[in-house]
């Protein structure tokens, strides 16, 4: 990771109470499934392979689209999966030492019912309004407006996150780009949360 994109996320992580070296091993993690060949860096092509692996995973009923229902039912899913993963201790709850990375004032206004933990259902509605938010700010993948997602549209939406993520544009993306637009996005998730 360059000198730069370290002081941005500690400079982040200071000011949003998000622990650098959380967001640097949730990339990394990430960063791994996407570089398929593990050379050390995610091409188009891997990005691409990935949202259309992540496309018919989450295409339940096999014909070729995506519904906002599957695509709702798929970001929960997700959501279940990743509450697990966090639930170090297995009680159903996620306590603030299994959210190292999330700040006090972030974790106090999703903890809606004052329990000093987060249930399921909170950070389900936490994560609802934060998917809400985005679609009001990003375009939509379904350019053709009819309600549903084909395939082109899938692709067409990965290549334009990748050219996001590729800043300097070599069709390539490093593990330092791909951590530091994590790092942006855990800056989003924190902000929306305030």
């Amino acid at each position: 990771m360059s000198k730069r994109e370290l002081t941005v996320m500690s400079i982040l992580s200071v000011w949003l109470g998000v622990s650098a070296a959380s967001v640097h091993a949730d990339s990394a993690d990430r960063f791994a499934k996407l570089d398929v060949n593990a050379d050390g860096a995610v091409t188009a092509q891997e990005f691409e392979q990935r949202a259309m692996a992540r496309f018919e995973q989450t295409d339940t009923n096999k014909d070729g689209k995506l519904s906002s229902e599957e695509r709702e039912a798929h970001r929960d899913a997700r959501g279940r999966e990743r509450f697990s993963e966090r639930d170090i201790n297995r009680d159903g709850v996620l306590e603030r030492s299994e959210l190292e990375s999330m700040s006090e004032a972030v974790f106090s206004k999703i903890d809606a019912d004052k329990s000093g933990g987060l249930n399921p259902k909170e950070m389900r509605s936490f994560d609802h309004a934060r998917h809400a938010e985005r679609a009001q700010q990003a375009p939509q993948p379904d350019t053709d407006g009819d309600g549903l997602l084909s395939p082109a549209e899938a692709i067409a939406h990965a290549r334009a996150q990748f050219a996001k993520l590729d800043a300097n544009r070599d069709g390539r993306l490093s593990a330092d780009e791909f951590a530091a637009r994590r790092a942006e996005r855990t800056s989003d998730k924190q902000t929306h949360a305030r």
